[in-house]
């Protein structure tokens, strides 16, 4: 009888530790979640507003100052910058609005676990920020026709690999978890065949 006793009492130990968060050692799921820390909303990172260095571009695109076209790609990307910044300050009390708002529902969306919240503070951010986000593609669109008809098609690539590189600079970083959803099946980032 002891033995059986003794039995059900591990077992039901054994139970018990599955159940809880890092096996059952101290804590629990929120306190270890309240250490992890939410990025800031920056409305014009959302936005798309990018402001190119142009010694930047000229070295991306391996063109020396000799060159007859470092004038005419320096002096577009300057006024591409100028228009950008013409649309920022147009902008200015909207983005600044934007953020106060944005990382307030966020907050308060996080401490009550409200997911709805979240989901109509984002509807609006992209309502809000859609013309801003036009604008700055019409400019865009017209920096990239000027380079696509002044450079080389190995140099105009460059510049489209420059681009997006640096759009995906404003781009928040996902966080990585220790869990499995996060975990690559391989070191080498393979999928996992399933059969």
């Amino acid at each position: 009888m002891k033995k059986v006793i003794l039995f059900l009492v591990l077992l039901q130990l054994t139970v018990s530790f599955a159940q809880r968060p890092n096996g059952g050692l101290g804590g629990n799921t929120r306190q270890a979640s309240a250490g992890q820390e939410r990025p800031e909303f920056e409305s014009t990172k959302v936005a798309g507003f990018i402001e190119y260095d142009s010694k930047k571009v000229l070295k991306k695109l391996k063109l020396k100052k000799g060159d007859s076209i470092v004038k005419q790609i320096t002096v577009h990307i300057n006024t591409y910058n100028a228009k950008i910044t013409s649309i920022k300050l147009e902008n200015k009390e909207l983005l600044e609005g934007l953020d106060i708002v944005v990382n307030q529902n966020m907050e308060t969306a996080m401490k009550t676990r409200n997911r709805e919240l979240m989901g109509t503070t984002m509807k609006m951010v992209q309502e809000k920020l859609k013309p801003i986000r036009d604008k700055i593609k019409a400019q865009d669109d017209e920096l990239n026709v000027f380079f696509e008809q002044s450079l080389t098609d190995d140099q105009n690539k460059k510049w489209l690999d420059y681009q997006k590189s640096e759009r995906e600079k404003l781009m928040p970083k996902r966080r990585r978890g220790n869990d499995a959803r996060n975990r690559p099946d391989d070191l080498n980032g393979n999928q996992r065949k399933r059969g």
